[in-house]
């Protein structure tokens, strides 16, 4: 899978898969560059999306969607980090879809334990702000199937 990003100039970096092609600015031409292990600088943009992305939700406004983005992103990777496996798909439209916690997988269709929710939810339920109870019983999330309570997993974080 190839996503492209533009810079100020246009067309600066390819993704492809677990790397990235950059555009030498002195030949034009896109080159293999490897990402470090831990990108400590990543991380910290991701961490500052899910800041802006509540204080904006506290003073009753909407985020920029590139930023409310990057904070459900940020999220459900840590999410997939802390109950890995492919048992229940969890769906924040319009911004991105995982499979998390272990056991048995469907490989076609439409899988049988589904979490879905939109991204303010899934903020506030992720950073502890909002309680899982609460979300299905107010219908801010929709859980189908037997392994769809992530009530255990949440918060993943506390700001």
């Amino acid at each position: 899978m190839i996503a492209e990003s533009a810079g100020i100039a246009g067309l600066q970096r390819l993704d492809v898969g677990h790397g990235h092609l950059e555009r030498s600015h002195s030949t034009g031409i896109f080159l293999p560059v490897r990402a470090p292990a831990c990108n400590v600088v990543l991380v910290n943009a991701s961490m500052e999306a899910v800041a802006r992305t509540i204080s904006a939700y506290a003073a009753g406004e909407r985020p920029e969607r590139a930023v409310e983005k990057a904070a459900v992103k940020h999220l459900l990777g840590l999410l997939v980090q802390r109950a890995p496996g492919k048992s229940v798909e969890v769906r924040i439209p319009p911004y991105a879809a995982v499979q998390c916690v272990a056991g048995t997988h469907h490989t076609r269709g439409t899988p049988p334990n589904v979490v879905e929710t939109d991204a303010r939810s899934f903020v506030e339920l992720a950073t502890g702000r909002l309680a899982w109870a609460e979300a299905v019983a107010d219908g801010r999330v929709r859980a189908s199937g037997t392994r769809s309570d992530l009530g255990e997993l949440l918060p993943l974080i506390t700001l």
